[in-house]
């Protein structure tokens, strides 16, 4: 490949599914942080599936969750049902 040789990718795309919400902080540990390390520019899509058999509180899903993600500028979208 191109570059040097200790550089074989120039776009890698990471892929992981299933992964418990309290182990996200890992995964971005393992993965984004460590490519933002290397100097590359890493973006994130992130989808989230949530169930709770009381449901979820709409102050929640509005106050913290729409917000927050509209306080970091992010593209975002939620579905209830």
């Amino acid at each position: 490949m191109r570059g040097r040789p200790d550089h074989e990718s120039t776009r890698v795309v990471v892929t992981a599914s299933n992964i418990p919400g309290s182990k996200v902080r890992d995964v971005f540990k393992v993965a984004v942080s460590a490519l933002v390390a290397t100097g590359a520019t890493a973006m994130v899509q992130l989808e989230v599936s949530a169930c709770h058999p009381e449901g979820i509180p709409h102050d929640t899903l509005d106050l913290t969750v729409k917000e927050g993600l509209r306080q970091l500028n992010a593209d975002h979208g939620l579905t209830t049902g």
